[in-house]
């Protein structure tokens, strides 16, 4: 289940939200490597919108910190 999708400026978003716990000193290389653990997730949710032949953004939000990390 797609957690979060929307259009804006002609992209279509597609986010899954995070409720892991994590540390508040994370840097953003490490935060970026736990996201892609989730990459093949997304990609299977971008099938269910490949007939809009809209670019694509996928994106992770941790929870926790309040961050968006693009894939």
């Amino acid at each position: 289940i797609v957690d979060r999708t929307f259009v804006e400026s002609g992209t279509r978003w597609i986010i899954d939200y995070k409720s892991i716990a994590l540390p508040s000193d994370i840097t953003d290389v490490a935060l970026k490597a736990i996201a892609e653990q989730y990459r093949a997730q997304l990609e299977a949710y971008e099938h269910l919108f490949t007939d809009e032949r809209i670019p694509l953004q996928k994106a992770i939000f941790f929870v926790s910190l309040g961050k968006l990390c693009k894939l």
